[in-house]
C-alpha cells in the first residue's frame, strides 16, 4: 500500500481488504462498478479502496450519460467510477429553474461542469480551475463529451494575487488548497483574481447559479463577488468545512452569517434541513444549498 495509508487503516479494514483484492480483477471490477447505486450497501463493502490501486490506474467510464477518463487511485475519480459519489449536487441541480449562466468555482476534473452541461444544454458554463494539472484533466473530460465550457485558468478570491496551491494528500487533488503559511508540501503557484473583475470584464451577465468548492478559501471567494451577488443572487452550492475554513482565518459560522446577511435561505444539501441563525452546533463538514 502507498500514499501514507499503511499507518492509518484499522485492522478490520485490513482484513476486509483481502477479499476486496479479488474485485480488482477486470471482469469483477466492471460488474461491481456498474451495479452499485445509492442504496447498495453490500456492494459498496466489496469495492477495493483507491489506495489498493497503483498510481495511474486509468479507466474510461460512462456515468449518467457522461464519459470520464478516471485514475481510480485518486479519491474523486474512484468515487465517480464506482458510483460512490454523494448525490447532494444532483438534488441541487434538480431544484434549479432555468439556468442561463453557471459558474463552477473549483472545477477540478470536470464532474460538476459536465453534470450542469448535461442538464442545461444551452447554459453558459464557466469553469474556474487554477491548477495546471487539474486543468489538463478538466479539458480532457470536457473534450470527451464535446462539452462547450469556458475554462478560466484562475482561482477566485478577495484580491488579485499569486498563491501556493498545496497538495495535502497525494491521491486526492480535489483537496489541493491555498494555505497562508509556508508548508513543506508539494505545491503549484497559481493566480487568483476577483469574481467582480471577471464578471465586469464578461459584461456583467446574469449568473443564475454557482458551485464553490475551494478547500477553505470560500469566504475570500464570496468577499470578491459582493456586487455580483447583490445584482444576480445566484443559487449556490457550497462545501463547508469548519477546520479548513479556520486555517484561513474564517469559520463555518462566518460563512453562513455572510449568506444570511445577503438574504439567502440556507439548507443542508444532504438532509434538506433548514439552517437558521444563530449557527451553532454545526457538523465539522457538510454541503449547503443557498437560495
Amino acid at each position: 500500500m502507498s500514499n501514507g495509508y499503511q499507518y492509518k487503516i484499522p485492522l478490520k479494514t485490513r482484513l476486509l481488504n483481502i477479499p476486496r483484492q479479488l474485485f480488482r480483477w477486470q471482469l469483477l471490477e466492471q460488474w461491481l462498478s456498474g451495479g452499485i447505486h445509492t442504496n447498495s450497501h453490500f456492494l459498496k463493502k466489496l469495492v477495493p479502496p483507491e489506495y489498493l490501486y497503483p498510481k495511474g490506474t486509468w479507466r474510461t467510464s460512462q456515468r449518467n450519460g457522461l464519459r470520464m477518463r478516471l485514475d481510480i487511485s485518486n479519491v474523486v475519480d474512484h468515487e465517480i467510477y464506482f458510483n460512490l459519489y454523494d448525490r447532494s449536487f444532483e438534488k441541487y441541480l434538480n431544484g434549479l429553474g432555468p439556468v442561463s449562466t453557471f459558474w463552477d468555482i473549483g472545477a477540478n476534473i470536470g464532474w460538476t461542469a459536465l453534470q450542469v452541461n448535461h442538464k442545461f444544454t444551452s447554459c453558459k458554463i464557466v469553469a474556474f480551475e487554477p491548477s495546471p494539472k487539474n486543468r489538463k484533466r478538466l479539458k480532457e473530460n470536457l473534450d470527451l463529451n464535446h462539452a462547450n465550457v469556458e475554462i478560466v485558468p484562475y482561482g477566485l478570491g478577495h484580491e488579485a494575487n499569486t498563491f501556493k496551491l498545496y497538495s495535502v494528500l497525494e491521491n486526492n487533488p480535489g483537496m489541493n488548497r491555498i494555505i497562508q503559511e509556508e508548508k513543506d508540501l508539494p505545491f503549484e503557484t497559481i493566480e487568483v483574481i476577483t469574481a467582480a473583475s471577471f464578471w465586469e470584464k464578461s459584461g456583467r451577465p446574469k449568473v443564475d447559479a454557482l458551485k464553490i468548492d475551494v478547500e477553505g478559501f470560500e469566504m475570500f471567494v464570496l468577499q470578491g463577488m459582493e456586487e455580483m451577488v447583490s445584482d444576480c443572487k445566484p443559487a449556490m452550492f457550497l462545501e463547508v468545512d469548519h477546520e479548513i475554513l479556520s486555517s484561513n482565518g474564517s469559520s463555518a459560522k462566518q460563512l453562513l452569517t455572510w449568506l444570511s446577511q445577503h438574504h439567502y435561505s440556507i439548507q443542508d444539501a444532504q438532509t434538506g434541513y433548514q439552517l437558521k441563525d444563530p449557527f451553532e452546533n454545526l457538523l465539522p463538514h457538510f454541503d449547503i444549498i443557498a437560495k
